[in-house]
């Protein structure tokens, strides 16, 4: 009970899915563990025909309302593109998240900026559809893209 008082910080944290990925040789990146892998980033959650349609439909959104609070037909169409671009590149229209980063880091933007903007970005692809609508009611469907595609293309 007392264990967790006495334990040294510097205790090697393992977590049980690190455990797994080590045993497992079929692991992505050959069984690597630590920081940079993280397992929801290797699962193929993003589906990039959802996404496409969720932005262009927040562009149609903001034609009505004014896009103060949504994305500007610029920004849907650099986001679409670069997501179709690496759905194209991977032969599947349902990709990982990892894929989204690499994309862009390959377009040679910096890889902390890729990181962040390809996370962003999978995170918005891999809502569920009601997700996607909540978000643009609220206008962060539009904040996200407003702070991330800007990134993309050294602005």
């Amino acid at each position: 009970m007392l264990k967790g008082l006495f334990t040294n910080n510097k205790t090697p944290v393992v977590y049980p899915y690190e455990e797994k990925m080590e045993k497992d040789s079929s692991a992505p990146m050959g069984g690597a563990t630590g920081a940079f892998l993280n397992e929801p980033m290797f699962s193929p959650t993003v589906s990039v025909p959802q996404f496409n349609q969720a932005a262009w439909q927040d562009v149609n959104m903001g034609m009505y309302r004014g896009f103060q609070q949504h994305t500007p037909p610029q920004f849907a169409a650099a986001a679409t593109g670069l997501m179709s671009g690496i759905s194209t590149n991977m032969n599947s229209p349902i990709i990982r998240p990892i894929d989204v980063v690499r994309g862009i880091a390959s377009a040679g933007v910096g890889l902390a900026t890729a990181t962040v903007a390809g996370k962003t970005l999978a995170a918005l692809a891999g809502l569920t559809p009601e997700g996607q609508n909540k978000l643009q009611e609220m206008g962060l469907w539009g904040g996200m893209m407003h702070a991330v595609v800007p990134s993309l293309f050294g602005r």
